[in-house]
């Protein structure tokens, strides 16, 4: 086809081979090209992919850290956490099994117990702070503003962004904690200088694939919209 996107069908056929990795990533650099097109793929979608600079990784990574004490001392936070935990198997058709979490089989089975009952901000944050400071590049999605239409052009800009690094080999997953607070969003978006609002914190790298995680069947997800009724003709109801 002569009007096809080479970029779009090698995104498209990234789709499957699209998995969130939670495992550390190996010490390898990302090649300039490569974190050039990741840029591209944001701006495509109207937002911005904003590299966090080595000197500014500690103060990022101290902002993931700090998060995860707060969000785990929140009773609430982790009950619904612990609500999307799973075994590995047999597998359900939703939320986050074992496996992916990187815990072994008894880990996922008493996994969420041990989050609804204990306070397990020091051991996220030491894993945290790891992955952050282990990962090949930090990076940012940045819209100019904080409203529904930047919203939507951040989660267009992730997959598209996603896809890209999937295509090029990289893996990738989230350290979102500190933008999911308000007061440590400012704090990262004053510690970086941002002309714009932070969406979401992704980590790249190159490392393990992931295995996927269940999804729910599509009927379970897609309510189909009823047909509009048939206007009934002036001359019936006369």
């Amino acid at each position: 086809n002569a009007t096809s996107d080479p970029q779009l069908e090698e995104q498209f056929a990234a789709i499957r081979n699209r998995h969130t990795c939670r495992q550390a990533f190996d010490v390898v650099p990302i090649d300039a090209a490569v974190t050039q097109q990741l840029h591209q793929a944001a701006l495509a979608e109207g937002a911005r992919l904003v590299d966090v600079p080595d000197e500014k990784r500690g103060s990022v990574t101290s902002l993931v850290t700090e998060a995860d004490f707060v969000q785990m001392s929140h009773l609430p936070f982790r009950r619904e956490l612990a609500h999307w935990m799973r075994v590995s198997y047999p597998a359900r058709d939703d939320g986050m099994p074992g496996y992916a979490l990187g815990l072994s089989e008894l880990q996922s089975a008493v996994g969420p117990l041990i989050v609804r009952t204990f306070d397990v901000g020091m051991s996220q944050a030491a894993k945290d702070n790891q992955l952050s400071r282990g990962s090949a590049l930090l990076a940012l999605i940045v819209t100019e503003a904080d409203d529904v239409t930047d919203w939507i052009a951040a989660g267009q800009a992730m997959q598209r962004v996603l896809l890209t690094a999937t295509a090029a080999g990289l893996q990738a997953s989230f350290l979102n904690q500190p933008i999911e607070i308000s007061s440590m969003r400012l704090q990262l978006a004053r510690a970086l200088a941002l002309d714009g609002d932070p969406q979401l914190l992704l980590r790249f790298g190159y490392g393990p694939n992931a295995a996927p995680t269940p999804r729910r069947p599509l009927a379970d997800v897609l309510v189909a919209a009823r047909p509009p009724r048939p206007e009934t003709p002036v001359e019936d109801v006369l």
